[in-house]
């Protein structure tokens, strides 16, 4: 799960790593249709776009929250019954030219709350 971003940056990445690599030497690890095939199993997610999982995660629900940090950078709401679970690992919570603030403020006490340490 991902939103358009992560997975457009990620898949061009890729197709530069494996143009680059095989102009300097011998390079078959992957082909860019393989690229193409492991970006096509990827879910894209628009912001606050609700997901209900099915099968094994069947009645959990997944939203994505701009986490204000980097381009398509995410915060996510994990959600099941009465459990309401945060993860937000890196967030910038002021607006900046490129970027809006975190949406981590709209999202009133969860019942957990996982957050990163390294800029604190």
């Amino acid at each position: 799960y991902a939103t358009l971003p992560v997975v457009r940056m990620g898949q061009i990445t890729l197709y530069e790593a494996a143009l680059s690599l095989s102009e300097e030497q011998h390079f078959d690890a992957f082909s860019l249709d393989d690229i193409d095939s492991a970006f096509e199993s990827c879910v894209q997610l628009k912001f606050q776009q609700h997901l209900m999982l099915t099968g094994k995660g069947s009645g959990i629900i997944l939203t994505p929250y701009a986490a204000g940090h980097t381009l398509g950078g995410t915060v996510w709401k994990i959600k099941k019954e009465t459990d309401e679970l945060v993860y937000a690992v890196d967030f910038n919570h002021r607006k900046e030219r490129h970027l809006n603030a975190t949406a981590l403020h709209s999202l009133q006490r969860p019942s957990h709350l996982i957050i990163g340490a390294s800029r604190m």
